[in-house]
């Protein structure tokens, strides 16, 4: 990710950081120069430029493509950022409402508009409260003009609470990311077995498998074999 090459980098000195720089692709070197302005103590510092943003009068469809097309290149993907034809951050759609909803719903109409999001300039120990306090499995980075330019996981967190000291809330914020995956996997389930053909719910296993999110298709595949007799009634 383009955060952990930031870190690395950061670490160096100026001559070693520089050569280095010199020799990356052009877009890695744009990616690592953005991340470099911001400290090293701010949200901007730990921030990953990897998201996945589609457009609001996008389709559930249209954004599930976009996923696909993604899937290699972002890791840990946990929510769809929606943004305007400028880029400004609109609100985030859940894995789980993303394929569970209609798939010519509008990303507009089932996208979360209270979505939590972090400003670059936020130090990092407010962040990793902040997804303490809330939570959260990850966040989206907005700059003043509202445009979203980033991502922060609670992998990242995880760093600064180790580097911060922060020991007791370590072992809370560690919990969070695989509670999260389990919880999108049992009420994705849930949902399934409420209404969803058997045909159906073992597509979606196989969705989240190719999308390159096996976590979440592992316990959602063992629910779904825990409850095989209720779907098997469907």
């Amino acid at each position: 990710d383009s955060d952990d090459a930031t870190d690395i980098i950061g670490e160096l000195d100026e001559e070693l950081a520089q050569r280095i720089l010199d020799a990356m692709p052009w877009k890695e070197f744009r990616e690592v120069k953005t991340l470099l302005k911001h400290g090293e103590e701010t949200a901007g510092g730990i921030m990953a430029l990897e998201i996945v943003a589609v457009d609001q009068d996008q389709t559930a469809e249209q954004a599930l493509d976009v996923l696909r097309r993604k899937a290699t290149e972002v890791e840990d993907v946990y929510n769809i950022y929606v943004v305007d034809k400028k880029g400004v951050f609109k609100g985030l759609v859940t894995l789980k409402d993303l394929v569970l909803s209609n798939p010519k719903s509008k990303l507009s109409e089932i996208m979360d508009k209270e979505a939590i999001f972090v400003h670059p300039e936020m130090d990092r120990e407010d962040v990793a409260n902040l997804f303490h306090k809330y939570d959260l499995v990850a966040a989206p980075v907005v700059d003043e003009e509202g445009k979203l330019i980033g991502r922060i996981t609670v992998d990242d967190v995880m760093d600064v609470v180790e580097e911060e000291g922060l020991v007791a809330r370590a072992d809370h914020i560690g919990g969070i990311l695989q509670q999260g995956l389990e919880r999108i996997a049992e009420r994705s389930a849930q949902n399934l077995l409420d209404g969803i053909r058997a045909s159906k719910a073992r597509g979606l296993a196989r969705l989240l498998f190719g999308l390159g999110i096996p976590n979440v298709g592992a316990h959602l595949a063992d629910v779904l074999s825990a409850n095989y007799r209720s779907l098997a009634d469907l």
